[in-house]
């Protein structure tokens, strides 16, 4: 039988290689953000979609996750969007996206920048309490 010696030298190699393998993941995921992360500076929003400056589809769903107990009201460049075509727009989820498609009130995003302004408030306070979110993306 054959049996090799550990030397000081191997365990160097491996705990070497394994902190550079470690290095790159850690790297790798600080690099990473999140696809829909926004600043904890504001607790009313959970969730911009897309993410402020990121690139997207014509046809890609918009739109504000919002804490609970709040509700919004979404325009896309410049368009309101009505309640009705408004996604999810039940307060008890907070979540209020729109999908751009034939006969809505914005059948499709344009090429480059596109903004949204969400304008939300806590449903306890009443609208007179609003405040506005306005971010862009890019369309492809």
């Amino acid at each position: 039988m054959l049996t090799r010696v550990i030397t000081p030298h191997r365990i160097a190699y491996v705990v070497l290689l394994a902190v550079a393998v470690a290095g790159i993941v850690i790297a790798v995921n600080n690099g990473r953000p999140n696809p829909n992360q926004v600043s904890d500076a504001n607790p009313a929003i959970d969730a911009l979609v897309p993410t402020p400056g990121s690139e997207v589809l014509r046809q890609a769903q918009i739109g504000i996750d919002l804490a609970a107990g709040y509700t919004a009201e979404l325009t896309v460049n410049g368009v309101p969007i009505p309640a009705e075509q408004i996604l999810g727009g039940d307060a008890s989820l907070a979540q209020f996206f729109y999908l751009p498609r034939e006969g809505n009130a914005v059948e499709q995003l344009n090429p480059g920048p596109n903004c949204i302004t969400a304008v939300y408030w806590a449903i306890a306070e009443g609208r007179e309490s609003a405040s506005a979110e306005r971010w862009c993306f890019e369309v492809l």
